[in-house]
């Protein structure tokens, strides 16, 4: 079965990072810091902020140390950083060499784990408009099911109007060949978004366990909620377990769907209509 990267356009680069981070940060004396593995803009939606961001992805241990820099920067600068609600910290998680199914079973079991990782993310990041949860947006769900069922997957994920400002945002996989995850708050150290990270990169690790997506609804049901919250968060602070009810009961017609089509269903303008399984 062929690999997302194989479906990218060609001016579409290919990593085989791990991770890439956008911090949006406010305060005072923040540095215009442009050496080692960041850049820096002006950010419209972060009055009086700025936006840093890694200049390409990295991978895990190259992540940590690079964020770990930055707020080293931030430090001896004598910065005062005071995020607010209007900062944010996207992070990117590449999915070039994952198969579509895999990518989706990826995006279900993150919205099922959706009350733990919002929980995570701050009270700040609540409801907020430009990171809708499932729960407060169920009509995506919805429309990813109908554009599957119609063959223009791609299609909506090109038109990331519709989709962009998810807690979970697909629209960057044919962008950028990344799920990008724009719920994390911004904050006053790097430890929370380290630990941010590794928890998305262990989310991703156990999508791939399976090949049936009907298995991640079967096994909440049969292992139970907190054996499936260990195999992702075990370990890692400041996680908390949910009942998932709710978020199994948003996604099981997606991933019941995906199991009984016999083909991964996406715009046959891309040419990619493939009946392996």
């Amino acid at each position: 079965m062929k690999l997302l990267r194989d479906y990218l356009q060609a001016n579409t680069r290919h990593f085989k990072e791990e991770i890439g981070v956008e911090i949006e940060m406010t305060g005072t004396n923040l540095p215009h810091y442009t050496e080692g593995n960041w850049i820096v803009t002006q950010d419209g939606s972060v009055p009086n902020g700025l936006e840093y961001l890694f200049k390409q992805p990295q991978n895990f241990d190259e992540a940590m140390s690079s964020i770990e820099e930055l707020y080293h920067i931030f430090t001896i600068t004598h910065s005062k950083l005071k995020p607010n609600s209007t900062c944010s910290t996207h992070v990117h998680i590449n999915v070039q060499d994952m198969t579509i199914p895999q990518i989706l079973n990826f995006y279900i079991l993150a919205g099922i784990f959706e009350p733990t990782l919002v929980d995570y993310c701050g009270a700040s990041r609540h409801n907020n408009i430009f990171c809708m949860s499932i729960q407060n947006a169920y009509g995506m769900v919805h429309l990813l099911t109908e554009v599957i069922n119609n063959q223009q997957l791609f299609d909506l994920l090109r038109n990331d109007r519709e989709i962009r400002y998810s807690f979970c945002n697909l629209a960057s996989v044919p962008k950028f060949g990344s799920v990008e995850f724009r719920g994390m708050r911004a904050t006053k150290n790097p430890e929370p978004i380290k630990i941010w990270c590794k928890a998305l990169l262990n989310l991703r690790k156990f999508s791939l366990e399976y090949t049936d997506p009907t298995n991640i609804i079967r096994d909440f049901s049969e292992i139970g909620h907190e054996e499936m919250f260990q195999k992702v968060f075990k370990g890692l602070r400041n996680f908390k377990p949910f009942s998932y009810y709710d978020s199994l009961r948003y996604l099981q017609g997606l991933a019941f769907l995906l199991n009984h089509d016999e083909r991964i269903l996406l715009d046959k303008k891309f040419n990619i209509y493939n009946k392996d399984r």
